[in-house]
């Protein structure tokens, strides 16, 4: 209500887009892992069936990640490791 309809829908938008600009996560002084909302489940590799790492499957989510709605080019297990870690709390 403080911008309208059609200016308050321009802000969101522009919020969201510099959301979806920040990392997912960060490792302070290599010791700390921090991330808003938790470590991401496992997700299974495609190639042969078996649990990847955790930490590898944070590293391979592209740096921008649409989140909600994701984008179209971007894979089912990327989306929900994404997902996880801004959710999972």
């Amino acid at each position: 209500d403080r911008f309208g309809e059609s200016t308050g829908f321009k802000v969101w938008e522009q919020i969201n887009h510099a959301f979806d600009r920040m990392p997912l996560a960060a490792v302070i002084d290599q010791d700390i892992f921090c991330v808003h909302g938790g470590i991401p489940r496992p997700i299974t590799s495609m190639e042969d069936g078996s649990i990847g790492s955790r930490v590898q499957d944070i590293l391979n989510v592209p740096r921008v990640a649409g989140i909600n709605p994701p984008y179209e080019h971007e894979d089912d297990h990327y989306q929900q490791v994404a997902s996880d870690c801004i959710w999972s709390d």
